[in-house]
């Protein structure tokens, strides 16, 4: 019997990504679904609450928010970025012992303040002093947050990014959206707010058994107290930009209940969350840049550094028009579908914030390889101008009567000078060139293909319901996305090129 003929057929193709790509690839997952529960949480409490709780807890959110940005998140960064610095396994023990009481214990001290003026407080933040059990449960989150951030900041700082994913799904994703399911029609938003906060402490236990270990091990405390000034040296200056950011976003919220009710605040912070969704997907190049950035900035040059960051702005701004666009021409059916008919007075605020989404991702992209590259609280100045923007033009909606639209409208304003501001800095400090942006391009891309989309998402509005014209408005911008992406490949545009080579096809 003669041999069988050996199949000489080429082996199939296989991908090999960069782990650079990988990591953000990974990060990018864990954050979409971040954001994809923060749509079901929105969703289940809009509905199962009604307008008015909704809107308490929106505000308490807004409050957790406004602080936890001061708070932990600049403490947050210094910690990756000192992790990523440090080679030796006792250097990182001694960062992450002083980490955690410079992020836990200030925060429970805030905790103990809250409690002792909770009255007062309740009736300045909620317009409500019968809210003190929301103010509390929002104050005891914020401390369940700390522990959380110093734990994330572990695995970020050391490039562990898959058990920080693990730790983001779990605190951030899973926790939050089954509380919002099984409480979603308690009519009682302090004990979503307390049992949601609840689950952030599950990262005191990782904490308590690392804490014991650098008791034993011989980490001189001299060597703490060294690493934590280190720490709070270059964090402290950056906690009044995170008040700035807290105070930006919480601006039009603890505004409307004086200006209209606590209904219209619950509009805002519902058109908030539309707008930072589109945040998930960028989220995630800005958890692995940082330490990557940090550990790579002795050794890589200006010219490669301007390049990168070039193409940062280039896809902040070219997915981010597409996106905001996106989301404008389906943003009726995304609020009948996401929030319900009760919500439909929010269209017009929720489509004012949307316009803000090309600055807000600029921001959010470059304010992590402004915090890599920069020992100065750069972000901060940019925010405290943002900030100025808001009052003034929120002072300017109310005294013109505008309502809660004025609001939107301001806080639109300020995302747009903060973008600006953001991109200033970095292209006076890198010799950034303005003309590798391709914007023109983009733009005139962007608005022939969602031209096309609203022309055929008019002519079906008659005939299906808002579920299914939603249904089809995602296959449609799927669709016109990926036709836009392949467009400017096409037209030779830099980033992609860049990320088509960190792609590279191999055989088997």
């Amino acid at each position: 019997m003669g041999r069988m003929p050996i199949d000489a057929s080429p082996a199939a193709p296989r991908v090999r990504v960069s782990p650079f790509i990988r990591d953000i690839g990974s990060a990018a997952l864990a954050s979409l679904a971040t954001m994809a529960a923060l749509v079901l949480v929105t969703r289940w409490l809009a509905e199962g609450l009604g307008p008015d709780s909704f809107g308490a807890w929106g505000l308490s959110r807004r409050l957790f928010s406004s602080i936890t940005v001061f708070s932990t998140m600049p403490f947050g960064i210094a910690i990756a970025r000192d992790l990523a610095r440090e080679p030796s396994p006792s250097g990182r023990a001694a960062i992450r012992a002083a980490a955690t009481g410079l992020v836990v214990i200030p925060n429970v001290a805030l905790l103990l303040i809250g409690f002792s003026a909770r009255g007062p407080l309740a009736a300045v933040l909620f317009n409500d002093a019968a809210r003190v059990p929301l103010l509390m449960a929002s104050l005891v989150s914020v401390v369940g947050l700390s522990c959380y951030t110093v734990v994330f900041a572990w695995y970020r700082g050391t490039e562990q990014i898959r058990q920080g994913n693990l730790w983001q799904v779990v605190v951030l994703e899973t926790g939050p959206a089954l509380i919002a399911y099984l409480l979603r029609h308690s009519g009682d938003p302090a004990s979503i707010v307390l049992w949601t906060g609840a689950v952030t402490f599950l990262a005191g236990v990782p904490l308590a058994y690392w804490l014991v270990q650098a008791l034993r091990a011989p980490v001189l405390s001299a060597d703490v107290l060294d690493r934590a000034r280190l720490l709070a040296r270059y964090a402290l200056p950056r906690i009044p930009g995170g008040l700035a950011f807290g105070g930006l976003m919480a601006l039009g919220p603890f505004l409307a209940p004086y200006l209209g009710s606590l209904r219209e605040a619950g509009y805002l912070i519902a058109g908030q969350s539309a707008m930072r969704v589109v945040e998930g997907g960028t989220a995630a190049f800005g958890l692995v840049v940082l330490p990557r950035l940090s550990s790579l900035q002795a050794t890589s040059s200006a010219a490669y550094l301007r390049e990168r960051v070039t193409d940062v702005v280039s896809v902040a701004l070219h997915l981010g028009l597409f996106a905001s666009g996106a989301l404008l021409v389906w943003s009726r059916e995304v609020v009948l579908v996401w929030l319900g008919p009760a919500y439909l007075p929010a269209v017009a605020s929720i489509r004012l914030l949307l316009l803000a989404v090309s600055p807000y991702l600029v921001y959010s992209l470059l304010r992590s390889v402004i915090d890599a590259l920069e020992e100065r609280a750069i972000n901060m100045r940019n925010l405290f101008l943002a900030l100025g923007i808001g009052l003034l033009a929120s002072g300017g909606a109310a005294l013109l009567g505008l309502g809660v639209e004025g609001l939107a409208g301001a806080t639109t304003l300020a995302f747009f000078g903060l973008g600006i501001a953001t991109w200033r800095f970095l292209h006076s400090s890198l010799s950034l060139a303005g003309h590798d942006l391709d914007l023109a391009r983009a733009g005139g891309l962007t608005a022939i293909i969602l031209l096309v989309i609203a022309i055929i998402r008019a002519l079906l509005v008659p005939h299906l319901s808002p579920t299914a014209l939603l249904g089809v408005g995602v296959l449609l911008e799927g669709a016109g996305l990926a036709a836009y992406l392949w467009l400017l490949r096409r037209a030779g545009t830099r980033w992609l090129i860049h990320l088509e080579r960190r792609i590279a096809w191999r055989r088997g």
